[in-house]
């Protein structure tokens, strides 16, 4: 019986050993984010506010990991299978920030894609509903504007009134990204 166990061990061990160790993100800085999506040849509108996801239940790909039992019935959770993003049908309220705040536009359930990346076993995930966001979404050639999440977060960032008017200000100009490390480190002293 304890070589079973042993054994059970030994594999558990060994399976999850790659699914064990650290993903190193880099801190999210929404300047560089907004430089990125400046520099791209896709177009990117800036959104402040909400998302919601629609009916998730509907949109789950599916268990992403493989439950066995060993011989003394304890029951193990392995390796992801097939982990890839998904494309998860959502909803956007609040508005389309502009230079000038009086050219914001307002939007409410404004259809969004929300795309969710993969690097090994971590994934992105959705934004949670109750959370205000400034959030970079690229605007395909048709269909809904996606927004992208990956397993070190994403293009959205937590909202504050500082990184909005950070934001604002620099839509029109060149900013540093160390411009953003700056004005943070300064508002939480």
């Amino acid at each position: 019986m304890k070589f079973q166990n042993i054994m059970t061990l030994m594999m558990a061990s060994i399976l999850l050993a790659p699914s064990a160790s650290a993903l190193s993100c880099a801190p999210p800085n929404i300047i560089s984010d907004l430089n990125r999506a400046k520099d791209s040849e896709s177009i990117y509108y800036i959104f402040v506010g909400k998302f919601s996801v629609n009916s998730p239940e509907d949109q789950a790909s599916g268990p992403l990991y493989k439950t066995y039992k060993s011989p003394d019935g304890n029951v193990l959770q392995l390796k992801p299978l097939n982990i890839e993003g998904q494309n998860l049908e959502a909803s956007f309220t609040g508005y389309s920030l502009a230079g000038n705040r009086h050219q914001d536009v307002e939007l409410n359930e404004f259809p969004v894609t929300i795309k969710t990346n993969c690097a090994a076993s971590w994934c992105g995930q959705p934004p949670k509903e109750e959370q205000e966001l400034i959030a970079f979404v690229e605007v395909p050639n048709d269909g809904a504007p996606i927004l992208t999440m990956g397993p070190c977060g994403g293009w959205a960032h937590d909202y504050t009134p500082a990184r909005l008017e950070t934001v604002r200000r620099c839509i029109g100009q060149d900013c540093a990204a160390s411009y953003f490390g700056q004005l943070d480190e300064m508002l939480h002293e």
